[in-house]
């Protein structure tokens, strides 16, 4: 379990320490997984790390549809459909309509695609080999079993956390409530020549404020002076 820790330039902010806070851990793990191997499938293979996962599904769920293939991978339907374009070009899967559902199409391996599967197979087994190396047999039991736990844990992570739900945040990037409408594609109105603005303020607002000569606006700075910014008369 995570701890926070002070900065290392000693500030008064609490940081991650990356080394016990678990979805960086597992994250990072698997960036670095992801990019190792796609060197390898790309140079042997001629396909990457997404299409090998596709590849894999369709494996071990033969008809399966691109959208099983969404949810138990945890990829977003768009890399899912191009994966499943670049393995139907190289003729490593084939595609037809589903057979209960006519929306969707049931994929399945060719005899070339599970050639290759089995190609890629062996070296993906040897990489988790060599991963585990360390681990005594138990040890890896454990490890599997925490996380399936973790991974059934994940539901529970889309709920509310500490009125987060409440936020969001506009077009500026500055939060405000959930329900209140952010100040969308409202021209800033510009100061003067002193080159600062005030978002949100339209032509329309200023123009139903009491016609002023000069307005005072304090400067960013606890230490900068009132300065006085003239307006052209109309």
């Amino acid at each position: 379990m995570a701890k926070l820790k002070l900065s290392s330039r000693q500030q008064p902010h609490q940081v991650l320490d990356l080394e016990r806070y678990v979805p960086a851990l597992l994250v990072f793990l698997a960036n670095k997984l992801t990019s190792s191997a796609s060197a390898i499938f790309r140079r042997q293979f001629g396909i990457g790390t997404t299409e090998w996962r596709v590849l894999a599904m369709v494996a071990v769920q033969p008809d399966i549809t691109a959208g099983r293939i969404c949810r138990v991978i945890g990829f977003d339907k768009a890399a899912v459909s191009r994966a499943l374009a670049v393995l139907q070009q190289k003729a490593l899967v084939q595609a037809r309509s589903h057979e209960t559902d006519g929306r969707s199409s049931a994929c399945a391996l060719t005899a070339r695609g599970w050639h290759l599967h089995d190609r890629v197979l062996k070296i993906a087994l040897e990489r988790e080999q060599r991963l585990l190396g360390d681990l005594s047999g138990a040890e890896r039991e454990t490890l599997i079993g925490l996380l399936n736990r973790l991974h059934r844990r994940l539901p529970d992570l889309n709920g509310s956390i500490d009125g987060s739900d409440r936020w969001q945040l506009n077009e500026a990037g500055a939060a405000s409530p959930s329900g209140v409408a952010p100040d969308v594609g409202r021209k800033p109105c510009s100061l003067g020549t002193s080159g600062t603005s005030t978002p949100g303020v339209t032509r329309s607002s200023r123009a139903n404020r009491r016609p002023r000569t000069a307005a005072t606006i304090s400067g960013p700075s606890p230490t900068a002076s009132a300065r006085t910014i003239r307006r052209r008369p109309r």
